[in-house]
């Protein structure tokens, strides 16, 4: 249990599994965790997911701010059980590997789990569509660093246009492509012990295969 919390026992929750999860962004990330929350895991506890975001105006979305988040949750009291866990969310964007390594390393002290994106979360909402090819990797590797978000965001764009038209609901196919989204992000994070997934890549699996093997309706 991570160090300075308290066993949890509010009412209704004590037999189930909490997710506490600090995002970057204030629309994409709490819309896609969304899809997970208030759902019944397999042993029949069920699943309760709360996601730490910033407004849409205040501006704090750094991996800073993530973490500060999810510190500030904690001093307000928050409760964890053994089962429940707690992930940092966040973009590589334009971030140095310096600045990274000392969020992930503040993030370890406190027991966090993270999740990072490279360069964005929105790799991962792609995945859950259609495979990523080889030739859109290879102009986005070809970008300056700053430039792979925009450029990553504006693919998933069109591909998401796309997908709205078809005849059915985003939000059901992203349930229905989670494994293939997972086998995708799998494949491409060809060294799992370094800091950063490969280039385009995400650790969203990790914390989406935790969910996935508690919930058997996935």
């Amino acid at each position: 249990m991570p160090h300075g919390m308290e066993e949890r026992h509010e009412e209704g929750f004590k037999s189930g599994y909490l997710f506490v999860i600090a995002v970057e962004g204030a629309e994409a990330e709490p819309a896609y965790f969304a899809t997970f929350q208030e759902r019944q895991a397999t042993d029949g506890r069920q699943i309760r997911v709360e996601v730490l975001s910033p407004s849409k105006t205040d501006g704090l979305s750094t991996p800073e701010d993530v973490l500060d988040r999810m510190d500030k949750r904690l001093r307000q009291g928050l409760r964890v059980d053994a089962g429940d866990e707690l992930w940092i969310v966040f973009d590589v964007d334009h971030h140095t590997g310096e600045k990274v390594q000392k969020i992930a390393d503040m993030a370890e002290e406190t027991h966090y789990q993270i999740a990072i994106s490279n360069p964005c979360f929105e790799i991962w909402l792609y995945w859950l569509l259609s495979d990523y090819s080889a030739e859109q990797a290879q102009t986005l590797r070809a970008l300056e660093q700053g430039k792979r978000p925009k450029q990553m965001k504006t693919d998933y764009g069109a591909l998401k246009h796309t997908a709205e038209q078809a005849y059915k609901p985003l939000r059901v196919r992203q349930i229905e492509n989670l494994s293939d989204a997972i086998r995708r992000a799998r494949e491409s994070d060809t060294d799992s012990a370094a800091l950063l997934p490969a280039l385009p890549g995400t650790r969203i699996y990790r914390l989406v295969e935790r969910l996935k093997q508690l919930c058997p309706d996935l």
